[in-house]
C-alpha cells in the first residue's frame, strides 16, 4: 500500500497553509495594535495605536519589518518563490509602557508532604524464578532478588512536591497559564552525599551512615502545562498545551487534587463560546506528530519541526452542556441551592480520532519480513499502514439541592467509551501475518471454518466505563455510597489473564482474540488506598461498591476536624480475566482522621487495610501456586494550599 501523497493533495496544504498564515499574521497586527491601545499609557503611544485601528497605512506598515505585498491579500496565497518573501512582523517597533500596572500574576498552587508505610503491597504473589506476580508492587529489593536473606514484607517512603501555578494577566482579555511542579513526588534521603549509590560521593564518606548532606537537585522544575487564553465578545480561545479534565475524571483527569499524582495534559487550540443557556467548545488536538526536530544545515538553535505528516495522530474534539462556570453563574447557583432549590447541570464531551500511518524505528530485516510495510528509509524509520479511527463519547451529569442551612444531597455519575477500529496493528510482527488465518492452527485457512477464521492484523475497540458519586451531609454527619465499573480483556496489560503480558493485548500477535475492551480509569481518580490505587493501578474490569461515613467538628469559620471510614468491595466483571481465576478482589477498610482548613491547609493520618480474594491469587498451568494475603498501609500527609 503506498503511503505517498498525491502532488495534488500537497499543493493543496500548501495553500490552506498559505491562506491560514496570512489571516493569522493580518490577525495579530490588529489584535496587537488594539491591545496596546487599550494598555496606552502615554498620549503618543494612544495616538499610534489608534491610527493603527483606523487603518492609517503609515502607522501600519511601520509594524512591518517587510513591507507586505500589495497582491497578497488578493491573490489568496503566499507565493515561496525566491523572488517573494513572506510578510514579518516587527515586534521590536511596538511602543509599550515597561512599568504597566495592568499587567500582574496570579499566584496558586501548593506545598505537599506525604509518608507513607506499606505492608505486603506485593500479596506474597511475586515469583521469584519467573518475575511475575499478581501486584504492580513487587516485594522489598533483596526479597526479590532470591537472595537468602531474612524476609521482608514492609517498604516506607516519604516524599514532598511544591506545585506552583501562576496565571499572568496581560489584560483583561489575554492571559497566560501555568502549572510546574518544583520538585515533583522527591523522596526524601534519595540524594545523600555519601555511599556507594551517591552520585556525588564524597571521598571519606564511603558509605551512606557517612552521609553529611543531600546533593542539590539538577534539573528538577517539571513543566506540565502552559498555555494561552484570549477572551473577547464573541468566544474564549485556549491555545498550548493544557490542563485535560472532564466530568468526574474518569477518562480525562487534570490531577488538580491535593493527593494526585499525574495529571492530564492535551496540546490544543480550543474555542468556547455561549449560546443561550450552553457553552459549546470546539478544539483541535495534537495526539502525536512523530518524529520531531531541525534540518541539518542553519537550523540547531532555530525552530523545530514536524518530519513527517503521514505518521500523526488527528483529533478533534466537542463539548456541549449547561454547567456553571463563570463567576456570575457560581454566584447565581449558590443563592439558587440557599433557596433550596435544586441545581442540575449536564455536559456531553466527544472526542474523534484517526491514524492512517504509524511509524518505528526497526531493524532491517524486522521491516522487510512485513509485506504490507513500505520499505524503510534510511535509520530504520517505517510507515505501517494503521488506518486507526475512533471515538470516544462521555457524558456527565450532576444534581445538587439544600433543603436546610444544614443539610446537603449531590449526586453525580459519568459514563465514557471508548469505540473504534484498527485496520493494521502498526507493529512488524502483526505486519508479517497473513491476512487471515485459523484458530485452529493445525488446519490451512482455506479448509478453515468460517467461525475459526480471523484476521490477525484488525482488532475492533469496544471499552467502557462508569461511576456514581452519592454524597450526603446533615449537620456535622456526612455519609453517601461510590460505586462505579470498568470493562475488561483477557490480554488488557498488567492485570490480564495468567499469561500476563505486560504491553497489553498489542503485543501478542499469535493472539486470535479480535477485540480490544480493556478500559482503565484515570490514576488521578481515586477511589480507595490499596486495592485499585496500588495494587490493581486503576479500576479495571472491575465493579466496585463504597460506603462511607463521616463526622466533622467545626473549629472557627473555615476550619474543620474530621473522621471519615470507608469499606470498598471490589470483583471482577469478567472473572476469566483475572489472575486467580475467580470473580472475588478484595475488601478494603479504610479510616482517616483530618484537620481542614478551606484552601489553605489539610493533615491528615489514615490506616487501610485490604483482605484479597481470590481473583489476586496466583495461577500457573491453571492451578493455584500462590494465594494472595493481607496488605496493610498506614499514611501521613500535609498540605499547604495558597
Amino acid at each position: 500500500m503506498s503511503v505517498l501523497l498525491s502532488q495534488q493533495s500537497m499543493s493543496q496544504r500548501v495553500s490552506t497553509l498559505a491562506m491560514s498564515f496570512t489571516c493569522l499574521v493580518s490577525l495579530g497586527a490588529l489584535s496587537f495594535s488594539s491591545v496596546y491601545a487599550e494598555d496606552g499609557q502615554t498620549e503618543s503611544n494612544q495616538e499610534k495605536t489608534s491610527d493603527v485601528k483606523k487603518g492609517s497605512s503609515e502607522n501600519t506598515d511601520s509594524l512591518w519589518a517587510i513591507q507586505p505585498n500589495d497582491t497578497l491579500g488578493s491573490a489568496g496565497f503566499v507565493n515561496f518563490d525566491q523572488g517573494s518573501t513572506p510578510p514579518r512582523f516587527n515586534w521590536e517597533r511596538l511602543d509599550r509602557d515597561r512599568s504597566s500596572d495592568k499587567v500582574f500574576i496570579e499566584h496558586h498552587g501548593y506545598f505537599r508532604f506525604r509518608a507513607d508505610l506499606m505492608n505486603n503491597f506485593d500479596l506474597n504473589t511475586y515469583d521469584v524464578a519467573n518475575r511475575r506476580g499478581t501486584s504492580q508492587y513487587l516485594p522489598p529489593l533483596t526479597d526479590r532478588e532470591g537472595s537468602n536473606q531474612k524476609d521482608s514484607d514492609s517498604l516506607s517512603s516519604a516524599n514532598l512536591r511544591f506545585r506552583y501555578e501562576p496565571t499572568l494577566h496581560a489584560t483583561e482579555r489575554f492571559r497566560v497559564h501555568a502549572v510546574m511542579d518544583i520538585p515533583d513526588n522527591l523522596v526524601l534521603g534519595s540524594m545523600p552525599d555519601g555511599g556507594p549509590l551517591s552520585i556525588n560521593q564524597r571521598p571519606d564518606a564511603l558509605f551512606d551512615g557517612m552521609s553529611g548532606t543531600q546533593t542539590p537537585i539538577d534539573g528538577a522544575l517539571r513543566l506540565r502545562h502552559v498555555w494561552g487564553v484570549w477572551e473577547n465578545d464573541l468566544a474564549r480561545i485556549d491555545f498550548g498545551r493544557m490542563r485535560h479534565h472532564w466530568g468526574l475524571g474518569l477518562m480525562a483527569n487534570g490531577g488538580a487534587c491535593l493527593d494526585c499524582d499525574f495529571g492530564d495534559s492535551v496540546d490544543r487550540v480550543q474555542v468556547t463560546t455561549q449560546l443561550f443557556d450552553l457553552y459549546l467548545s470546539l478544539s483541535w488536538d495534537f495526539v502525536a506528530e512523530g518524529p520531531s526536530g531541525f534540518g541539518v544545515i542553519d537550523q540547531v538553535m532555530g525552530q523545530s519541526w514536524d518530519w513527517d505528516q503521514r505518521d500523526d495522530v488527528d483529533q478533534y474534539s466537542l463539548s456541549i452542556g449547561n454547567r456553571a462556570i463563570s463567576p456570575k453563574e457560581l454566584a447565581q447557583q449558590r443563592e439558587k441551592l440557599k433557596a433550596g432549590k435544586s441545581a442540575f447541570e449536564w455536559g456531553f464531551y466527544g472526542i474523534l480520532r484517526n491514524q492512517q500511518n504509524a511509524g518505528a524505528y526497526l531493524d532491517l530485516e524486522s521491516a522487510q519480513a512485513s509485506p504490507e510495510t513500505p520499505d524503510p528509509a534510511e535509520g530504520g524509520y517505517t510507515l505501517y499502514p494503521a488506518r486507526l479511527e475512533m471515538f470516544i463519547p462521555d457524558l456527565y451529569l450532576s444534581w445538587k439541592i439544600q433543603p436546610t442551612p444544614k443539610t446537603e444531597y449531590s449526586l453525580k455519575f459519568e459514563a465514557v467509551g471508548t469505540f473504534g477500529d484498527l485496520n493494521h496493528v502498526p507493529l512488524a510482527s502483526f505486519a508479517a501475518q497473513d491476512a487471515l488465518a485459523c484458530e485452529d492452527p493445525s488446519l490451512p485457512v482455506e479448509q478453515c471454518p468460517e467461525s475459526l477464521r480471523y484476521q490477525p492484523r484488525e482488532r475492533s475497540i469496544n471499552a467502557w466505563g462508569y461511576a456514581m458519586e452519592f454524597d450526603a451531609k446533615n449537620g456535622n454527619v456526612r455519609y453517601g455510597l461510590h460505586h462505579g465499573g470498568a470493562t475488561g480483556d483477557d490480554q488488557s496489560g498488567f492485570f490480564g489473564g495468567s499469561d500476563y503480558l505486560p504491553q497489553g493485548a498489542l503485543a501478542n500477535p499469535n493472539s486470535y482474540d479480535p477485540n480490544l475492551n480493556g478500559f482503565r480509569f484515570d490514576r488521578d481518580y481515586i477511589v480507595d488506598m490499596i486495592l485499585f490505587r496500588e495494587v490493581l493501578g486503576g479500576v479495571h474490569n472491575a465493579l466496585y461498591f463504597k460506603p462511607y461515613f463521616g463526622y466533622e467538628v467545626p473549629k472557627g469559620l473555615d476550619s474543620v476536624w474530621g473522621i471519615k471510614a470507608s469499606a470498598i468491595y471490589g470483583m471482577a466483571m469478567n472473572p476469566e480475566y483475572t489472575a486467580g481465576g475467580e470473580s472475588g478482589l478484595g475488601l478494603e477498610l479504610d479510616l482517616e482522621a483530618y484537620l481542614l482548613q478551606t484552601n489553605r491547609f489539610r493533615a491528615s493520618a489514615a490506616y487501610g487495610i485490604l483482605f484479597p480474594m481470590g481473583g489476586l491469587n496466583l495461577r500457573a498451568n491453571n492451578q493455584i501456586v500462590k494465594q494472595a494475603e493481607t496488605a496493610q498501609t498506614f499514611q501521613l500527609n500535609m498540605g499547604i494550599m495558597f
